[in-house]
């Protein structure tokens, strides 16, 4: 039942969420992530492949350990949408919202009215399968979904506060992209300036950004920087980096 989001209330306490991503499509390794702690899965759901049912797997997974289930998106389909906020996936991403009107489309689709035009089901899953009604339903989703938006170009910087205005609920910067947009490297002040202009204008909106931390020397650079949510590597990285240590330590 959607009667909370641990992200959206750490933010309203001025707690740091981290999360990390799953690329595997395992049940049980969201199930360790809870279990080790994080706030939230980052189910990443555009450059891994991930259907319906694998996500339903995996967000009930997370129901069972007390970890919230965050999808990102391949783009903006409105129906896929719909479909995980219906299973009960408590955060989209959605990547390359480059302008307000984009930004409106996503909220749109993920809020129900006056907030958004979200089609419904009173028997989804979500709903516990019709036990919670309608309205107060709509209510609660409206109130504990959230609707990110990446941003990953030098045009969505530009239109920041258009993406803010059109009612998203937190930002996540992307700095890979971010980078190849402005064609610099990603230490350049250039890109620097840009993504502490994201994080100023959400801030001022009292919205959380989001950002990637490859390791913990560089999530706790980012938090002192005023970064709100974490999204800490990765399962693969992580068995990659630890099975390769213990290969190494083995053999000495």
């Amino acid at each position: 039942m959607i009667t909370g989001n641990r992200v959206l209330d750490n933010y309203r306490k001025g707690k740091v969420s981290i999360g990390c991503q799953l690329r595997t499509r395992s049940s049980l390794i969201a199930e360790v992530y809870g279990l080790c702690g994080f706030d939230f899965v980052f189910i990443e759901g555009e450059h891994f492949p991930y259907n319906d049912e694998s996500v339903l797997d995996i967000v009930t997974a997370c129901e069972n350990r007390d970890i919230e289930p965050f999808f990102r998106l391949r783009g903006l389909d409105s129906s896929r949408i719909m479909q995980c906020l219906d299973i009960g996936v408590k955060g989209l991403l959605c990547p390359h919202i480059d302008s307000g009107e984009l930004a409106a489309q996503f909220v749109d689709a993920g809020k129900f009215q006056p907030l958004g035009q979200r089609g419904f089901s009173n028997t989804s899953r979500a709903t516990d399968f019709g036990r919670i009604p309608m309205q107060e339903f709509k209510k609660l989703s409206n109130d504990h979904s959230m609707l990110v938006a990446f941003v990953e170009s030098s045009q969505a910087v530009a239109n920041i506060t258009q993406i803010i205005g059109a009612g998203v609920d937190g930002l996540h910067l992307g700095p890979g992209d971010l980078s190849e947009s402005y064609q610099c490297e990603m230490r350049d002040p250039v890109l620097q300036k840009a993504m502490d202009k994201v994080i100023e204008e959400a801030h001022r909106a009292r919205i959380p950004v989001f950002a990637p931390a490859a390791n913990v020397q560089q999530a706790r650079d980012y938090i002192k920087r005023g970064i709100d949510v974490i999204s800490y590597s990765s399962d693969l990285a992580l068995l990659r980096e630890a099975g390769s240590q213990a290969v190494q330590k083995i053999l000495e």
